[in-house]
């Protein structure tokens, strides 16, 4: 994966406005870290984005999208007793209900099932 070919991927979804792409790699091995920071002109630009693409499947894995930069500390929640039959698009699509959701981790096994929490972040509290 290069940042060329990722950028190619987005645009043939019709994600516009693309800034730029950073993928991290390990600084020894050089290998990917399995994740990139994609920057948009404007914090709205990145929402729409991420409600069109979150959850799609590119390649081999479907893609988590976060909105990162904005923390405001009361619009975090962590999230306790939860089914463990939920699967993270659920998890994420349950709270939108609240309001735009930032960004949501499921806490997973190795297995891909859940742990029984996570984090929602809202973009107002």
């Amino acid at each position: 994966m290069t940042e060329e070919i990722l950028w190619k991927e987005l645009t043939d979804r019709g994600v516009k406005d693309i800034q730029r792409i950073k993928l991290p790699r390990d600084r020894h091995s050089r290998c990917l870290k399995g994740y990139a920071f994609v920057g948009f002109e404007s914090r709205e630009i990145a929402i729409q984005v991420k409600q069109k693409i979150n959850y799609e499947q590119l390649f081999e894995n479907r893609i988590h999208v976060s909105i990162i930069g904005y923390r405001p500390e009361d619009a975090n929640l962590l999230i306790k007793n939860i089914d463990t039959k939920i699967d993270p698009k659920d998890f994420d699509n349950f709270f939108t209900k609240w309001g735009t959701v930032l960004s949501s981790k499921l806490a997973l096994t190795p297995n891909g099932l859940c742990q029984g929490y996570g984090y929602v972040q809202f973009e107002n509290k």
